[in-house]
C-alpha cells in the first residue's frame, strides 16, 4: 500500500488516483456500528465537501461508492 501513496508539494493537484487511494482506505475501515449511526456517511460527506472544492470535477457519486456508501 505505500507504493500507491505519494507526497504531495505545496499547489500540487491530486490525481484521480489519489481520489481512488483515499476511497479505499476509508472504506477499509469501515465498521457496522459506525455505518448505522450515520457516522461513517458523515465522515464521507466531509472528505466530499473537501474534494469538491479542491476539484470541480470531483465524482462525488462515484466517490461515495468507491468508499462503500450504500444509496
Amino acid at each position: 500500500m505505500a507504493d500507491e501513496v505519494r507526497k504531495l508539494e505545496k499547489g500540487q493537484d491530486m490525481t484521480q488516483k489519489d481520489y481512488w487511494t483515499i476511497a479505499n482506505i476509508v472504506k477499509k475501515h469501515r465498521d457496522e456500528s459506525a455505518t448505522a449511526k450515520g457516522e461513517f456517511a458523515e465522515m464521507v460527506e466531509s472528505f466530499c465537501q473537501e474534494l469538491e472544492a479542491q476539484n470541480p470535477r470531483f465524482k462525488r457519486e462515484v466517490f461515495e461508492k468507491a468508499c462503500g456508501l450504500e444509496n
